[in-house]
């Protein structure tokens, strides 16, 4: 992450201020005065860059590859299409704004599953990758709160990252004191991600000692490679995520006879977890890319084991969330923000996994 921080900034900066150069000497001016104002224009765009995380650079970004579909339509057509640059600024601001919008709205998506180890049908919620408040400031916080507490879960799991190396001090006890006050049956579990002890910034706001007195304190268990049993017939099964030392070893079976659940940040190990015999992996980290065409690019080179949704193999599906929140920037222009509801049925004659997707209620 030091190389996201302070190496990518300057070296996007560059190519963007390059690019950005190369357009605006095709817009009609002065030759004289036109090459000072483009000169000193570029550079004003470029150093709002050296923030990677602001809008400004997200928008420039996407700026810039707008303005390289028109320079290479000029080259192509052989005409001056004097009116791209404009057009071009005007789809980048339509996008960001766009994506503001769709990482505001938090989708309720929905799963049933069949599993016969349980001896009663139970509810699950999976919230992760908040990035409290990125995308979402205090008064979303509690409605989504009250959303989740709304859906009568038996458990209520939080997937991690939770917070960030962007959250405060403040913030972080903000969100864990809000969220310890959604109700469940059986409680609310927490495991880490790899944001939520601030590992990737240079002075963290608080420590890790800070962070799990703040979790704790708000009546959420912590499991950090450790396993607990809230109902005889239910083994939770929570990873340490691998930016830190963790066991590497896939957690072995011990009575086959209960349904073991495992919770990692990351979607890792799914093909050693289903020869292992787990029944079900809740993860999150991907954002379903967040940005595109991230997602979709991650997805063509396998950078994960898989990008969102569901998979199955043998007698373990596997659950992928988008998150609820945006990581760096307030902004998502692939995927959605979600909490995800999961009822896992005890009756043979259930609908086994079938997956959708419904929209808040307003």
């Amino acid at each position: 992450m030091w190389f996201v921080y302070h190496v990518m900034p300057a070296l996007l900066a560059a190519a963007s201020g390059i690019c950005l150069y190369v357009s605006l000497r095709h817009m009609p001016c002065d030759a004289a005065a036109g090459r000072k104002v483009k000169l000193a224009a570029t550079l004003l765009a470029v150093a709002g860059m050296l923030d990677f995380c602001s809008v400004w650079t997200l928008f420039m970004m996407h700026l810039c590859v707008f303005l390289l579909l028109w320079l290479l339509l000029r080259k192509l057509a052989h005409r001056r299409m004097i009116w791209g640059f404009p057009l071009s600024c005007l789809l980048a601001l339509a996008l960001i704004i766009g994506g503001m919008g769709n990482a505001r709205v938090i989708h309720r998506t929905y799963y049933e599953l069949v599993n016969d180890k349980l001896d009663d049908d139970l509810r699950i919620v999976w919230l992760s990758d908040l990035h409290y408040p990125t995308a979402l400031d205090s008064d979303a916080l509690r409605e989504l709160c009250v959303r989740i507490s709304a859906e009568h879960a038996d458990l209520i799991i939080l997937g991690g990252d939770i917070v960030d190396e962007h959250t405060n001090a403040a913030q972080m006890q903000e969100a864990f004191s809000a969220l310890g006050q959604m109700r469940s049956t059986l409680g609310t579990y927490f495991i880490y991600g790899n944001h939520d002890r601030a590992r990737y910034a240079d002075q963290p706001a608080f420590s890790d000692d800070q962070l799990a007195a703040a979790i704790s304190s708000a009546g959420i268990r912590i499991l950090q490679d450790t396993q607990a049993m809230p109902r005889d017939d239910i083994v939770l099964i929570g990873r340490e995520d691998p930016a830190y030392a963790r066991h590497q070893d896939v957690p072995s079976i011990g009575n086959s006879d209960v349904c073991h659940i495992v919770l990692d940040h990351r979607p890792l190990q799914l093909q050693e977890n289903a020869a292992a015999g787990h029944d079900l992996q809740l993860s999150g980290h991907t954002h379903d890319g967040q940005i595109f065409p991230l997602g979709t690019l991650c997805a063509m080179m396998g950078l994960n084991e898989w990008e969102y949704g569901m998979w199955t193999q043998a007698d373990l599906t596997a659950i992928v969330s988008s998150g609820a929140g945006t990581w760096g920037y307030p902004v998502r222009t692939q995927g959605i923000s979600e909490y995800v509801c999961i009822d896992i049925k005890k009756a043979a004659d259930a609908c086994a996994s079938a997956a959708f997707t419904m929209r808040p209620d307003r």
